[in-house]
């Protein structure tokens, strides 16, 4: 029976050790993860398909931000151009992150896929063909406290040009990627883009988040950007005219100015960027004929350059043959020596052979030394573990101690009612004797 109670009170205080150690590990894994989700102010989510041309130009007007607590997230829905090969350039980035997708699903797809992987306190989008200024999300971050939207200023262009026009109309009720989005409140309220709505998934997203009230500010006009680029190829087209046509919703938008403050001159201003309008359509124009003339000579250029890489080819084998001929006249110099050589090395082999026994106790202490340094190092990175290893040892020192006293204390006092018996039995045997002589 004090055997089974033994073995009882030691499965117990064991069971009792590894629920310890277990606790430890599972609070030290959730610190270290919540510190790093922490630290992490804004998730910057690129979604792309076959923007293999700008893809870059997005992910490092990204990486560079200013605001340095980011990570950047970029979503391929199964691109079949050359993303692939552009995204594995940054593997070894430590803010980035690529995920490709199973099939082409869309653009609501890919930004939920990179809602539901994002560890920012705010969320921020790009499009791939798109770009923002490196310091875009810093200055929208410096209005987020207590806010869930922070609303940046959004302008128009193309990327056959670096001119620009604000685009008023749109930044208020679509294009998501003016804005960064608290994601705490989108995952509370369960926000997500909504599937097969084509160009209005913006609109719808932005409508459902208003919807549900959220605390929202506009930032000022400090000249930081996103510049919504249009192309060949997006979703949002343009035609020959659009530089035009940006630059006079420009111009309406300053006479609506001037007409509210009763004045209806324009400025000088506005008449040079119609003018430098005018100046880019008609070098479009140009550039456009040439490049109808340089297609016609690509493949000769191609078959021009095919030639000169032979010709540096060429060259690289000639130099490495000279290399090569060089390094056989210095081994057949070397030949003559060797024979010394390996006499000499015979007997460095013997001297080396009675210095073996001389350097292992050096190397008893190399590893001792690298034991004693990774015992520290080990100490230094699990304290918190450790810690609890040695409160857990004294709980289990102290419920030992308990039992031992126990069992001991019981032991006491069997032998003490054991001993009161006896004298008890040896007083009656005495009087007994005394009756039997007096009789």
């Amino acid at each position: 029976m004090v055997l089974f109670r033994k073995k009882t009170t030691w499965n117990f205080l064991n069971l009792l050790l590894k629920i310890f150690i277990l606790i430890n590990a599972f609070v030290l894994a959730e610190t270290k993860d919540t510190d790093e989700d922490k630290s992490i102010k804004v998730s910057i989510i690129i979604p792309t398909y076959n923007a293999a041309p700008f893809l870059e130009r997005c992910i490092n007007s990204a990486l560079n931000q200013t605001l340095q607590e980011i990570e950047v997230i970029v979503v391929n829905d199964k691109s079949t151009d050359n993303t692939e090969e552009i995204l594995k350039k940054y593997e070894g980035e430590k803010k980035f992150k690529a995920v490709t997708l199973d099939k082409n699903q869309g653009q609501s797809v890919a930004r939920n896929t990179g809602i539901e992987m994002a560890r920012g306190e705010f969320i921020g989008f790009i499009d791939s063909d798109d770009l923002v200024d490196l310091d875009f999300f810093e200055n929208l971050y410096k209005l987020s406290k207590d806010k869930d939207i922070v609303i940046g200023i959004f302008v128009n262009s193309t990327n056959d040009t670096n001119k620009f026009s604000h685009h008023r109309k749109l930044y208020k009720y679509g294009c998501v990627g003016d804005s960064i989005w608290r994601k705490s409140f989108l995952d509370e309220k369960k926000i997500l883009f909504e599937k097969g709505v084509g160009m209005a998934e913006d609109v719808h997203f932005r409508a459902k988040v208003y919807g549900s009230k959220p605390r929202r500010t506009e930032a000022p006009d400090v000249g930081s950007y996103y510049y919504y680029k249009r192309r060949e190829g997006s979703v949002m087209n343009y035609d020959e005219n659009f530089i035009q046509k940006i630059f006079d919703e420009s111009k309406e938008d300053h006479i609506e100015k001037s007409n509210s403050s009763d004045s209806l001159n324009k400025t000088k201003e506005e008449n040079d960027r119609i003018n430098e309008a005018k100046e880019e359509n008609d070098k479009m124009n140009k550039a456009k004929k040439e490049n109808n003339k340089m297609n016609e000579t690509k493949e000769e250029s191609n078959k021009m350059n095919e030639v000169k890489e032979e010709n540096v080819n060429i060259n690289d084998v000639k130099e490495e043959n000279l290399k090569i001929n060089k390094i056989k006249e210095k081994n057949i110099k070397n030949i003559n020596e060797i024979d010394s050589l390996n006499k000499i090395k015979n007997e460095d082999i013997k001297n080396l052979n009675g210095h073996d026994s001389l350097n292992k106790p050096n190397e008893e202490n190399d590893k001792n030394l690298n034991g004693f340094y990774s015992l520290m190092s080990f100490i230094k990175n699990h304290i918190i573990a450790i810690a609890f290893a040695i409160v857990s040892f004294i709980l289990f020192v102290a419920t030992v101690i308990f039992f031992v006293r126990h069992h001991y204390n019981k032991q006491i006092k069997k032998y003490v009612s054991l001993k009161e018996n006896c004298i008890d039995r040896n007083e009656n045997a005495g009087l007994i004797y005394k009756s039997v002589i007096i009789v």
